[in-house]
């Protein structure tokens, strides 16, 4: 969960004392300090004036808070508190009862010159039609709070949005295009993804328009609506390019493969769609790169999430995510020379449960997966990751029985069926 602080920080005190200035006007009484003492009290007079006017025309009204607090609401009131937050914490559920899957469209053929119309959009056009689609997500928990976006995705409450969004949520508040709020329950969430499915009760939603992903090229127009900062600016629309395609960026030791866009992406677009010029929303948006650069926003691809947000609907996570039934360390460069090893994964544990048991021994190095180098983690992830649970994959081991001799340990070749995540967290 994205959280901001917002706090205001006091002015410096300023003493007002006597001045060590004396002012000398010959033959002239010094009624200076009267003056500016009659000019101060009226100026402030006159703001109490105006003030006292700006209330008894616009209404006031005092709102008690459940805990005490209370809150002076200048203007109409609609008989909500100020302190309001989600009556009731999201409920974690493993899938639902129901089956949803989502329709990637492919883009209108070009029939004619592309110069002409071929279901091509305006801005104007696209923002009409999604943003009744995009939400914007509250979630708290004991001590603190945050801003996120999501996609409806079904006209039953489905909604799309990002697992760092509602990550460690205890209250998950939906609020529609409308300003009507829903508290959301999650269906399912997955970190290694950045993907979750949430819920609200409620029928007869604008659900999205979702495109292929695969079919955007670099150059083409992206719009990103979502809900930057505050509430106050839900349904911001920010237009630019597709800059780049199947982008790998390294996150929390793993490789993301993105589409990067220059449209803005701000805290709190977590979430929210990417959409292309036909309106049909194309990635997720998920990131951006540093408060210091401009135009660097991440999204992930539909075509990506399009499997994982039907297995989360349908189990209430991804299933089949392959291990290897390991735990280790990477071996930096310096560790590796130091040691006259070579670069690789150092293995400390083999768990009994896994295929890699009857081969590999704790103090293993492992160098390769399938002949290619492993230099870091988000590496070895990324080779990993690339196949699933009962896959067979070879690994290439650097073993040195003795550590404190001279002598070289030795090279070998080792296929390794790899085995259901799953089954490490039921140990």
């Amino acid at each position: 969960m994205a959280n901001e602080d917002y706090g205001w920080k006091p002015d410096d005190q300023i003493s007002f004392g006597q001045s060590d200035i004396n002012f000398h006007v010959k033959k002239r009484k010094q009624n200076g300090p009267v003056i500016a003492l009659s000019v101060l009290c009226a100026v402030l007079l006159l703001i109490v004036g105006v003030g006292a006017l700006y209330v008894s025309l616009q209404g006031v009204a005092i709102v008690p808070g459940s805990d005490g607090r209370i809150a002076i609401v200048i203007g109409k009131n609609d008989g909500g508190s100020p302190f309001d937050v989600a009556q009731n914490g999201p409920n974690n559920i493993e899938g639902t009862t129901l089956t949803a899957s989502i329709k990637l469209e492919d883009p209108p053929p070009l029939t004619t010159s592309p110069v002409e119309s071929n279901g091509s959009l305006s801005t104007r056009e696209i923002a009409a039609k999604v943003r009744p689609s995009v939400v914007g997500i509250l979630v708290s928990d004991r001590y603190s709070s945050g801003l996120g976006s999501g996609i409806i995705m079904t006209e039953n409450g489905l909604i799309i949005t990002n697992h760092h969004v509602i990550d460690g949520a205890t209250n998950i508040t939906v609020v529609l295009e409308s300003g009507e709020r829903y508290t959301a329950t999650v269906v399912g969430s997955d970190e290694q993804s950045d993907l979750a499915v949430i819920r609200i009760e409620a029928e007869n939603l604008p659900a999205a328009t979702f495109g292929n992903s695969d079919a955007m090229q670099v150059g083409d127009r992206a719009i990103a609506i979502g809900t930057p900062f505050d509430l106050s600016l839900m349904g911001t629309t920010t237009q630019g390019i597709i800059s780049a395609i199947n982008r790998d960026i390294v996150y929390d030791n793993r490789i993301m493969t993105l589409i990067q866009t220059d449209a803005t992406i701000n805290p709190g677009n977590s979430g929210g769609p990417l959409v292309n010029e036909y309106g049909q929303v194309i990635g997720i948006n998920s990131m951006k790169i540093g408060q210091q650069f401009e135009g660097l926003g991440f999204a992930i691809p539909m075509n990506t999430a399009k499997e994982i947000i039907e297995e989360l609907i349908t189990h209430g996570r991804v299933t089949g995510k392959p291990a290897l039934g390991i735990s280790g360390r990477m071996l930096n460069a310096a560790t590796a020379a130091a040691n006259n090893v070579p670069l690789g994964l150092y293995v400390s544990e083999v768990y009994p449960v896994s295929n890699a048991y009857k081969n590999i021994r704790p103090g293993d190095i492992i160098t390769k997966i399938n002949g290619e180098d492993i230099t870091d983690m988000p590496t070895f992830n990324k080779l990993k990751n690339q196949h699933k649970a009962g896959d067979t994959i070879k690994l290439t081991i650097y073993r040195d029985i003795n550590f404190y001799d001279d002598l070289p340990g030795v090279t070998l070749e080792i296929n390794v069926t790899l085995i259901d995540e799953d089954l490490l967290t039921e140990q």
